[in-house]
């Protein structure tokens, strides 16, 4: 019953932040550093990687990597991502956060090197309570809105995201975000 009750405490936490995000207030527009952003996802990451004995290490590419927006909700979309790579890797795994861009986009790929997802379940990851295998969902104690929460986030901050998999080797998921800060802003953060 306790298990079944933080399940459920879980689900109604999903729920309330995927309102928030849809229905809520305006975005609190500041300048964000992906880079900073990403540690602190790894960071918020780690005692679960460690337990399950899966490496998360970030490669960033040259350049600055500024946007406007929530710094909250990206934090949110990110650590929700590599929440959920860790979960579907098994132990000896990594975990890659890369960051790249080009000259109108910034883009955050979370890397895992776990069992995949298979092709007819991609367009409906970002679903609201879907899940690919039900049962390996209850083990691993998602709610099903993870994903949906992610979509929301990039959708409200003029972004998108991405997936491409391949089943028994892994996962990638880029979260694509316009540059809206230039590279010479970078120090007045």
């Amino acid at each position: 019953m306790v298990l079944e009750s933080h399940r459920m405490a879980d689900t109604i936490d999903d729920l309330l932040e995927l309102s928030r995000i849809e229905f809520d207030a305006p975005l609190r527009q500041n300048n964000i550093d992906l880079e900073d952003l990403i540690k602190e996802a790894i960071e918020r990451n780690s005692h679960t990687a460690s337990q399950s004995n899966v490496t998360l290490k970030s490669e960033v590419g040259e350049g600055t990597f500024v946007v406007t927006g929530d710094r909250i909700q990206l934090l949110s979309a990110v650590s929700n991502l590599v929440d959920n790579a860790v979960k579907y890797s098994e132990s000896g795994d990594t975990v890659t956060v890369a960051l790249s861009r080009t000259e109108s986009n910034v883009v955050v790929d979370v890397t895992d090197e776990g069992i995949g997802i298979p092709p007819d379940d991609l367009d409906r990851i970002f679903e609201r309570f879907y899940r690919v295998d039900k049962a390996r969902g209850r083990g691993t104690g998602g709610t099903g809105l993870g994903l949906s929460i992610v979509r929301h986030i990039m959708s409200n901050h003029g972004g998108q995201v991405n997936v491409t998999s391949q089943e028994g080797e892994g996962s990638t998921f880029s979260l694509i975000l316009p540059v809206v800060v230039g590279d010479n802003q970078k120090n007045s953060i």
